[in-house]
């Protein structure tokens, strides 16, 4: 599992590396998890982590955001090629487009099947080419899938991000972390968004809702994680006269968010770019909460509307308090739409799931390569996203 940010970095991506890692390796096969020297490990039983130096983005001439990725993961590869040669891989699973010059070398020196993991639209000049070198290429949903299919004239299979189903489920009131963030029971109508905190995220727009709904209800809003537009949004509170309705977290640990989540009435994701899938919103559902997010990406996906939650137009803020608005007051409709996204996750989108639709891809590039003696990357181009 090749991936420079998983070990620098949170957020979807990094959280898929390292819950299917664990699940592969529980399975019994050997997992190497290749990362770039940073702060952040997660336990891997049996497996095993590799770190490399990297020139992080930031030091890197600002000549657009996509020229800083591409030149900070190429500084990552160019360290990290000598010993993945050595290592002679069956699989080598990049998670980047980025990485696709470092996979077909990978895969002409030692022989192993190259898969691209896609999570979103990090393309880049000239990758059309190196992607015809691939064995087999996995999105997180149908809506990913046919962007990469667009983009590369190869449908993926879709594999689903999952989630801990002992971690992330319904769990009694948390009295310490009410009392952590003097949230009183029963006095308001709790509201949460986890994630970064960054622009697509739209997470003004829930403060702008948060405006209107106080209107009509007593409510509070967590806004848990980090990120650069923690200053903006803090300001805008301001503006608008709930800075005492909404608290900033800061980051929390992925392991206590099922506590925050066990206060809450409602969770709230409102982006406004493409969401490939939305690993956050799938475990406030695991957690039994109701959904209120946009139509934006692979989102409808995941939240069936009117059945585990509802969708608002993004940038739409009066729309999305008006999503809000209907649920909080509406105490049994939220309560079933809890119920179903719980049973929902737990039938569609656990880690075992997941794991076992990627061994399948897997085993389908492997034994390709055993029975005909070709590289599958030489079969026809054709695939079909389940």
């Amino acid at each position: 599992m090749y991936n420079l940010t998983t070990t620098c970095r949170f957020g979807g991506v990094e959280t898929f590396v390292w819950e299917i890692s664990r699940e592969l390796a529980r399975r019994g096969a050997e997992v190497h998890v290749i990362g770039g020297r940073g702060t952040i490990e997660r336990s891997l039983p049996g497996g095993q982590t590799i770190l490399f130096p990297f020139w992080p983005r930031e030091q890197i001439p600002n000549f657009g955001s996509r020229f800083r990725k591409l030149v900070e993961r190429w500084s990552f590869g160019l360290r990290a090629i000598p010993r993945m040669v050595k290592e002679k891989y069956d699989i080598f699973h990049i998670h980047k487009p980025y990485d696709l010059p470092f996979g077909l070398w990978i895969k002409k020196r030692t022989g192993a099947r190259l898969i691209l993991g896609c999570h979103g639209t990090d393309f880049f000049p000239g990758d059309r080419i190196f992607s015809k070198g691939v064995d087999g290429i996995v999105s997180c949903s149908q809506f990913n899938a046919s962007q990469v299919a667009r983009r590369f004239g190869k449908v993926p299979e879709v594999i689903y991000n999952g989630i801990d189903p002992e971690m992330f489920r319904p769990l009694p009131y948390d009295t310490e972390i009410a009392r952590r963030w003097a949230l009183e029971t029963g006095r308001s109508a709790n509201i949460m968004y986890a994630g970064r905190l960054v622009g697509l995220k739209g997470v003004q727009d829930l403060l702008w809702a948060a405006a209107k709904v106080k209107r009509e209800f007593s409510i509070r809003v967590l806004i848990v994680g980090e990120g650069e537009a923690r200053p903006h949004l803090e300001n805008l509170c301001g503006s608008l006269g709930i800075a005492d309705r909404v608290i900033f977290t800061g980051f929390v640990p992925h392991r206590e968010l099922p506590r925050y989540y066990s206060l809450i009435d409602l969770a709230v994701f409102p982006s406004v770019a493409d969401e490939t899938f939305g690993l956050a919103i799938c475990e406030a559902m695991a957690c039994g909460k109701a959904i209120v997010a946009t139509r934006v990406g692979g989102i409808p996906e995941l939240v069936q509307e009117g059945e585990t939650g509802l969708l608002a137009k993004p940038k739409e803020p009066e729309e999305l308090a008006c999503r809000i608005a209907f649920l909080l007051g509406n105490d049994e409709v939220r309560r079933r739409m809890g119920e179903k996204g719980s049973q929902r996750v737990r039938a569609l989108f656990s880690w075992e799931a997941v794991a076992h639709r990627l061994l399948g891809v897997y085993q389908k590039v492997l034994t390709m390569k055993e029975s005909s003696g070709r590289d599958p990357s030489e079969e026809e181009d054709r695939g079909e996203a389940s």
